[in-house]
């Protein structure tokens, strides 16, 4: 059976897929990672970075359909070229990167008989997107690797929506135990003690205690110079994949971050309220942005402004909506894949929506959490934190733990209002069903967990194997 595989520079994605191609159960026809992979046989290697080479288009024959793919899915592959993109490019420019991209692919597959293929994550870059809308096409099925908040613990899902899994049924008592122990306790997984550590270092570096921030940005700003000249690293940043800067240009594009986001956290500390909370509210924590869980995984909802108007036109008078911004999102350190992603505007728009306050970045979540009437997100780990204490859930899009009982997923007004409405007549929650299910269609591994020195592979090549075979 031929398949084409991403994410083969990992370890254990490698590991397994060598085993399975060892015992001739799959040929890897085609592979797509960020460097050339000389320890595997395979006849068509695609290097991601070569992609986005403006010379890619020279050698290609444009093929008919690509114009009704990109159409189709124009929403999105518009916001995801900002992934690999600083410069204003216009719609035309965008449609020719695309429309050649998207011929190509589809000429490989037409003529490579592939059944399946295989992804690290949640395509959310332009070629892996460009990839899985191709197969799509062709009804090649797809297998994604979906993380989890629990750790170690992963699904395998057919389609951008987690809900979508491969029923797999691999040592499903241990993994009901270990879905029940996580959700029955309070005790971080892997995964939230590293975005822990992570947000508290980016308060740490917003917060001006002793300096004022022209300090402060001097300070960033020595640092840039002395990496941009002194740490070049041989690994080009994604955010530079389409266009190339110079040393200048970079320099220039940093600074300006870091006076961008030090305006915008001014703002923030000059807006935002110590909450109360005696009142009656709705807590919703924004994503780090960008990122797969809103785009793809949050359709419509990238755009979190959209979920906060519609919560806000659900609710009653009495209810308030106490928004908070993502630690890292206002990290002052210039990583400009976020130059973009926020805007002072952003946030006076919310702001001027009925009952929404914007609250102090540096007030503890888990209080917001724990005192809320309910918790919302997009898709984020605030859905799971609030299974673990039994506190309902507004999701916006399909998350990995949106078939517990505790969440309802809307779309529109009348879909949150019912969810508000239910939430309001049914207080106690029966998650074994949750349980069950999500324990037949997970496996564990340290796939990504690099501190785990014991290598976990076996389960994730049992579970490809129960899907290929």
């Amino acid at each position: 059976m031929n398949i084409f595989v991403t994410g083969l520079e990992n370890n254990i994605i490698k590991k397994v897929f060598k085993n399975l191609s060892k015992n001739r159960k799959i040929k890897i026809l085609g592979s797509l990672s960020s460097e050339k992979l000389l320890d595997l046989e395979i006849s068509n290697q695609f290097i991601e970075r070569d992609f986005y080479d403006n010379s890619f288009i020279n050698n290609q024959v444009l093929n008919s359909l690509s114009y009704k793919i990109y159409f189709k899915y124009q929403f999105q592959f518009l916001d995801l070229i900002q992934r690999v993109n600083l410069r204003k490019m216009t719609e035309v420019e965008i449609k020719t990167f695309y429309i050649y991209r998207i011929s190509f692919f589809l000429n490989f597959f037409n003529i490579n008989n592939i059944k399946y293929a295989f992804f690290d994550s949640t395509p959310h870059f332009p070629i892996q997107f460009i990839i899985f809308q191709v197969l799509k096409y062709f009804k090649i099925k797809s297998i994604i690797l979906h993380r989890t908040d629990i750790s170690n613990l992963y699904i395998l899902k057919s389609d951008i929506s987690p809900k979508k899994n491969y029923e797999l049924n691999i040592s499903n008592n241990y993994n009901k135990n270990l879905i029940k122990n996580y959700f029955s306790n309070n005790k971080p997984s892997i995964w939230q003690k590293r975005s822990f550590e992570l947000n508290e270092r980016s308060k740490s570096l917003n917060k001006y205690k002793f300096f004022k921030s022209y300090f402060v940005f001097l300070e960033l700003l020595m640092k840039v110079l002395y990496e941009e000249i002194f740490h070049k690293s041989n690994n080009t940043p994604s955010i530079f994949f389409l266009n190339q800067f110079s040393i200048a240009n970079r320099i220039y594009l940093k600074q300006t971050f870091i006076l961008k986001y030090q305006e915008i956290s001014k703002f923030i500390r000059n807006n935002s309220i110590k909450p109360n909370l005696n009142l009656k509210f709705i807590y919703f924590g924004l994503h780090f942005q960008p990122e797969r869980s809103t785009l793809p995984e949050g359709g419509i909802f990238v755009d979190q402004f959209k979920a906060i108007q519609i919560l806000s036109k659900s609710i009653d008078k009495q209810t308030y909506i106490y928004v908070k911004e993502h630690p890292r999102q206002i990290d002052l350190y210039p990583d400009l894949r976020r130059l973009n992603s926020r805007n002072i505007n952003f946030y006076q728009k919310i702001l001027k929506l009925k009952n929404v306050k914007l609250i102090d970045t540096y007030f503890p979540s888990d209080q917001l959490l724990n005192k809320s009437f309910i918790n919302s997100t997009i898709t984020g780990s605030i859905g799971s934190d609030s299974i673990k204490i039994k506190k309902p859930v507004i999701l916006f899009s399909e998350s990995w733990y949106s078939e517990s009982k505790f969440c309802r997923v809307v779309k529109n007004i009348d879909q949150c209002k019912a969810a508000l409405k239910y939430f309001v007549n049914n207080l106690n929650y029966n998650d074994d069903f949750f349980f069950k299910n999500l324990s037949k269609v997970s496996f564990k591994s340290n796939i990504h967990n690099f501190s785990n020195n014991k290598n976990q592979y076996k389960p994730f090549f049992e579970a490809m194997l129960k899907i290929l075979i």
